[in-house]
């Protein structure tokens, strides 16, 4: 559930109309059906005033319902055919139906119902972790951005800062020979000033010394003037170069790791962070970083290096009338200061919903055949100018902080020019300093200020940086919830013997989806797993694969627990064969050697024939060097099918998965599968989830999953003569095949 600052613009600003400019939202929660059964944007908005529906469209948001707390004595998620109707019961009795939502957000509304009893009862909100996006800072007690447990507010940005230079530490000598350089380029940028006072001072103001000898030294001068010059563009050229190749080689090792870190979490993040957010933080926030390295930071190193070098200057020239320029300077800090902490929520909001467009851009390309078939582009286009409109706002909203905050800092900044004119004026009138050390020193101040100007305006690109490099990093200090034990073992080829002892589990921990689960399945052995949509089947493979520990009770593989097996070697032991095939956007020959790179052209094709695959890889034009395209995209399902069963014939495991791996083909294609997967479960213990009895046929005994527990177990003429759940489920499909 998106937190406040998190919930659309538009949305709040009706709650406020409604309620008043101070109300506070808690929660909010986005249902994708609308009151009237359209697809649609409503929110449902938690306050302390109440609960409210909000409708939102292209062109605003508007107050559709509100509730005050007084009035809610239950709420209720009800289960509907393909979605459910989120219902308030009140103090007399009466159901009001307040929205309606699709089966894909039925987990989440039902979370929402039990939060909002708990609220209106307590004044707690207890929401579950992975529902409720917008949690609470320990510190502050502000809500956090969506899809981020750091606190911008609270966030040690010296930390972050010190944390992103200990990436530079591989590369000590060019890091120092890019000190080395800023330095030199400082001292040649106070030349001119000195230079210039001098020429007035001692060439255009000394009348009574000779002429040539005016001309020699002004003609000195110009040449250390030129030289000085010279020497600082070349050097700059030479500092863009290093900084440029230092930037690219720190973003390169940040973007490694950060892809490193990725492959090494668990499914559940995945699970709770959408595909077009998490790539986002590799491409764009390690982009930003990268600006900020090649950029920026060196810009700032040499503008401190500036104000040092000139501030000593000013104090030996004139420190009186220093003393008076530098009265604005705690000014300038303090509201740095300010700016910084301010820009940097303003800017967290902004890549926040940078992130929700993406995700959007993603979801709809990445489904565009969908899109395409039910001919709802217009619908698409809508969901994206919402997402679209809502990064507007908050990049409006951050460039108009930004257009307030800097001409404010200018204004302070350059009133110590004026009283430097007036001062040094002054001094010039009673003989206390010549022309020359006045311009020296206004040429100083110019080169002073403009750096502290400039070092303020960094706090935009700084607080850019660092909200990207705590989403880096955040990254990076993730831990995998499926992390392998030092004392895991490799114990090379496993028998094949599964086991699952008093075994618990929920994608939620409020809600499992495994219930005590006690099973035993023997090397060898084929069985069947069957059951209702939701009743845990799959859960029981992805524990056995190890995607996600069991929360309760132990999962063990030849009697040893998973947990202490290495993930390597499970990987070697176990395939997977899902309904949904994934191939990789190469040839179809590199996606059948995926878990052998090694593996000999023979052996490959050998896999393939056993797959029944050969026979339509050979007659594309380039064979095993057709490309398949996105996601497999050029070949049919039942070809993709195929490809996958020779990827997992080439692997040899000792334990073979095979979740609906027929289920969404025609009936020949099903036999070449089928026949396929003969081969394939041959002296291998397999666990095939399938609701075709024809795909049970073989299995030496079929379990029945129902809500979580082991129904019955047995073959399919025993659960039949049982008359039990399996034999329901086999008489929904129809007459039984025989």
């Amino acid at each position: 559930m998106p937190a406040p600052s998190q919930i659309p613009e538009p949305v709040v600003q009706a709650i406020r109309s409604h309620a008043g400019s101070d109300s506070e939202t808690t929660f909010g929660l986005q249902t994708d059906v609308r009151s009237d059964g359209s697809f649609g944007e409503e929110w449902l908005v938690l306050t302390p005033a109440g609960l409210y529906t909000v409708l939102r469209e292209p062109d605003g948001a508007s107050v559709r319902r509100h509730f005050p707390l007084h009035s809610i004595r239950e709420v209720t998620a009800e289960t509907m055919v393909g979605g459910g109707v989120l219902q308030i019961t009140g103090p007399e009795g009466g159901v009001t139906q307040l929205m309606r939502y699709s089966g894909t957000q039925a987990k989440a509304f039902g979370e929402a119902a039990r939060a909002v009893e708990i609220f209106v009862r307590s004044g707690r909100l207890e929401v579950e972790e992975e529902l409720l996006h917008g949690q609470v800072c320990e510190q502050c007690g502000r809500r956090l951005p969506e899809g981020t447990k750091v606190c911008p507010n609270c966030l040690d940005k010296g930390k972050v800062l010190r944390r992103l230079m200990d990436y530079t530490r591989p590369y000590r000598r060019r890091t120092a020979l890019m000190i080395a350089v800023l330095l030199v380029i400082t001292g040649t940028q106070m030349l001119p000033p000195f230079i210039g006072g001098a020429i007035i001072d001692d060439v255009l103001s000394a009348g009574s010394q000779p002429a040539d000898q005016r001309r020699m030294v002004l003609a000195a001068m110009v040449l250390i003037l030129t030289f000085a010059h010279i020497t600082r563009h070349a050097l700059s050229i030479f500092k863009g170069r290093l900084a440029g190749w230092l930037g690219n080689h720190l973003t390169y090792d940040i973007r490694g790791e950060v892809f490193r870190s990725l492959q090494r979490l668990s499914l559940s993040f995945f699970d709770r962070n959408q595909t077009g957010a998490v790539m986002s933080r590799v491409n764009q926030d390690t982009s930003h970083l990268h600006g900020f390295l090649v950029h920026v930071l060196p810009f700032g190193v040499q503008s401190v290096l500036l104000i040092l070098a000139i501030g000593a200057v000013l104090f030996v020239i004139n420190w009186k009338i220093t003393l008076f320029i530098l009265v604005p300077v705690p000014f300038l800090i303090w509201s740095a200061r300010m700016v910084w902490r301010r820009l940097h929520t303003y800017y967290s909001r902004y890549f926040e919903r940078r992130s929700r467009l993406n995700a959007t851009i993603g979801d709809s390309l990445w489904g565009i055949r969908v899109v395409k078939a039910f001919g709802q582009e217009g619908r698409e286009i809508e969901r994206f100018g919402m997402k679209n409109l809502d990064f507007r706002e908050a990049g409006v909203v951050l460039e108009q902080k930004w257009a307030l905050y800097m001409p404010v800092i200018s204004f302070v900044t350059m009133s110590g020019t004026m009283i430097v004119w007036y001062t040094g004026g002054i001094d010039v009138m009673g003989g206390r300093m010549s022309v020359g050390e006045l311009v020296w020193y206004m040429g100083n101040l110019a080169m002073f200020y403009g750096p502290v100007q400039m070092l303020t305006g960094i706090t935009n690109y700084l607080s850019n940086a660092l909200t990207s490099a705590e989403r880096v990093f955040e990254i990076l200090d993730t831990p995998s919830e499926v992390s392998e034990d030092d004392n895991a073992v490799d114990l090379g080829q496993l028998n094949g013997k599964i086991e699952l002892r008093n075994v618990t589990f929920g994608y939620t921990r409020l809600k499992p989806v495994l219930d005590n689960i006690s099973l035993t399945i023997d090397p060898g052995e084929t069985v069947g797993l069957v059951g209702r949509s939701g009743s845990g089947k799959t859960t029981i493979t992805n524990l056995i694969c190890r995607f996600y520990d069991a929360q309760g009770g132990r999962v063990l593989l030849d009697g040893h627990d998973v947990g202490k097996i290495k993930k390597q070697c499970l990987g070697r032991n176990i395939a997977v064969v899902l309904q949904e095939t994934f191939l990789f956007d190469g040839t179809i020959g590199e996606n059948i050697a995926y878990g052998r790179p090694d593996v000999t052209p023979m052996e490959m094709m050998r896999a393939a024939k056993a797959a029944n695959a050969h026979d339509f890889i050979v007659g594309f034009p380039h064979g095993y060097d057709s490309r398949v395209g996105e996601r497999g995209g050029r070949l049919s399902l039942g070809e993709r099918q195929r490809v996958a069963i020779a990827r997992a014939i080439l692997n040899d495991p000792r334990i073979l998965i095979l979740d609906e791996a027929t289920s969404s083909v025609d009936t020949e294609t099903e036999r070449q599968i089928q026949g396929a997967l003969d081969k394939l479960t041959k002296n291998r213990t397999t666990i095939i989830i399938a609701h075709r009895l024809s795909t049970l046929r073989n299995a030496n005994r079929i379990i029945v999953v129902h809500e979580g527990r082991l129904a019955e177990t047995g073959t399919h003429d025993e659960l039949m003569s049982h008359r039990g759940n399996y034999y329901w489920l086999i008489k929904a499909q129809g007459p039984l095949e025989e």
